[in-house]
């Protein structure tokens, strides 16, 4: 890909006269048969003219017959280690070579990129792709228009993903790895009409990518076998975060809609050492009752769960998705000292716009990503004004014991202070107590994680339970970093804590029975 491979392409091809013949187009060796559309660009056929290998660099050189457009197809075996730092090592190259090249950073994933870089009057569009055992480098070049090239990165791609299924199909650690490739392929073979065949690798993909219920749904869709599809439905239902998928499969297993049922109004009946979660919408219900479960266990509290008899009415967002960390970096690269206090999320957009043109070509495209992200997720609340309703509301319905506790949990992601977020926070007014509860970023989605999990989500929630209820008794926190009832800073320390109590904590909610 470097210069010396553009200087033996542009060889290669004055030995072909003007108008002259070239060989019928041949791929690669490397290639199978399924790459060959990548070989025709607007129309014309590109025809190899030479190949060399350099180093262990396998490169082939293709030029259409009016010279208007070249490729060089590379490629590097390497296993995945080796594979996945020479993708690094190119990202690298790429960026200084469309910083200085006036170029862009079309798309980039784990396994994927694509590059444009103008180098006088050329166009040159990169794209890179690894695979099971090796790393295949695409280059197109030309001094014509490339609007059919930008269009040939998802092509390949498709072809890539064939290629990884192909070759990883019986290995189960790379049919893992290659996992969401795999599911891209079995979809496009959907969309194709190949139902067989897409059945036959979404079988595969759903036990060795267990967690990727979007397969399981697949699945789901296009088999005839209906065990088989009830058992996809179940493995969704016990599993999956997400609303939409557990009301569709909820359907296909003829049991009751999660949440579907309505919890029983708040009373000032409710006495003794209980706690009460009542569901803030949004607020999966279903949550809570597994919740509710693992808390029962962890404590030996019951747990009823009650809904106010008013809504709770949420303001404009009190701030931007991770308005702090976008302050700190906006303030780091502007070099200017900044006044946010009247920025909305545009003039955020805007300022991270201005940034982007300033930085290398990898770093703009993670901005663009965050703009994309910025402006699809919904903001952040100050939650100590919503505290102070939660409890003026609650005191209509509370008993005089004071050893009922009141927990409002809802999806909304919330904060305290100068935090970037807070699980919960507990406060009283008037002297009655109470916290509010966000599993926002507990959620697999918020925290960009491999997979959803509502068994692991569950245990979050009951973990940070403990403290937003026990904070009600007074009960001193615990110093023992598994005891539920210590401090958790983020999902990775809730995630250390364990499921039982210290000794201390025991002995002092003992003293409430």
């Amino acid at each position: 890909m470097g210069k010396s491979f553009v200087a033996f392409i542009l060889l290669v091809a004055m030995t072909i006269p003007a108008g002259g013949q070239a060989a019928e187009c041949q791929l690669p060796p490397f290639l199978p048969e399924y790459y060959a559309p990548a070989f025709t660009i607007n129309g014309a056929r590109l025809l190899p003219i030479g190949n060399k290998e350099t180093n262990g660099v396998e490169q082939f050189a293709y030029l259409t017959a009016d010279q208007r457009y070249a490729l060089s197809v590379e490629r590097i075996q390497c296993d995945r280690p080796r594979c996945l730092a020479l993708f690094g090592n190119l990202q690298g190259y790429l960026s200084k070579e469309v910083k200085a090249k006036d170029g862009t950073v079309l798309e980039l994933t784990r396994s994927d990129l694509s590059a444009r870089v103008l180098e006088r009057g050329t166009a040159k569009t990169v794209f890179s792709y690894i695979l099971p055992g090796s790393t295949i480098i695409w280059t197109y070049s030309t001094t014509a228009s490339d609007a059919g090239i930008a269009k040939m990165f998802n092509t390949i791609k498709s072809f890539a993903n064939r290629q990884r299924c192909e070759q990883s199909f019986d290995d189960n650690v790379g049919m893992g790895f290659w996992g969401p490739q795999v599911h891209e392929y079995a979809r496009q073979l959907m969309q194709e009409g190949e139902k067989q065949e897409a059945l036959r690798i979404l079988r595969r993909l759903v036990t060795t990518s267990p967690s990727n219920f979007d397969a399981h749904m697949d699945l789901i869709g296009i088999t005839s076998d209906a065990n088989e599809a009830k058992n996809s439905a179940r493995v969704v239902f016990k599993n999956s975060e997400d609303p939409l998928l557990l009301l569709k499969v909820a359907r296909l297993l003829n049991v009751p809609e999660p949440g579907s049922e309505s919890p029983p109004f708040l009373t000032s009946e409710d006495k003794g050492l209980q706690l009460i979660l009542v569901p803030l919408p949004p607020c999966n219900i279903q949550f809570l009752q597994d919740a509710a479960a693992i808390y029962e266990q962890i404590t030996k509290i019951p747990v009823k769960i009650r809904k106010l008899r008013t809504d709770w009415s949420l303001r404009s967002p009190d701030r931007i998705f991770r308005q702090r960390d976008i302050q700190a970096f906006l303030t780091q690269e502007m070099k200017d000292k900044l006044d946010f206090k009247e920025w909305d999320k545009q003039r955020y957009v805007r300022a991270l716009r201005e940034v982007a043109e300033s930085q290398n070509p990898m770093s703009a495209y993670h901005i663009r990503k965050l703009i994309d992200n910025l402006e699809k997720e919904p903001g952040q609340y100050e939650v100590a004004p919503y505290l102070g309703w939660f409890c003026r509301e609650l005191k209509n319905y509370r008993s005089a014991d004071s050893r009922t506790m009141y927990v409002g949990v809802t999806e909304v992601n919330i904060f305290s202070g100068d935090n970037n977020f807070v699980f919960s926070l507990h406060g009283g007014v008037e002297g009655l107590q109470a916290s509010i509860l966000s599993y926002k970023m507990m959620m697999a989605k918020t925290l960009s994680e491999e997979y959803e999990s509502r068994p692991r989500l569950a245990e979050r929630i009951a973990k940070e339970l403990v403290p937003a209820s026990l904070k009600t008794l007074g009960i001193p926190r615990s110093s023992d970093p598994k005891c539920p009832y210590s401090y958790s800073s983020g999902v990775e320390r809730l995630d250390q804590k364990g499921l039982i109590l210290s000794e201390q904590v025991e002995k002092e909610i003992d003293r409430f029975r």
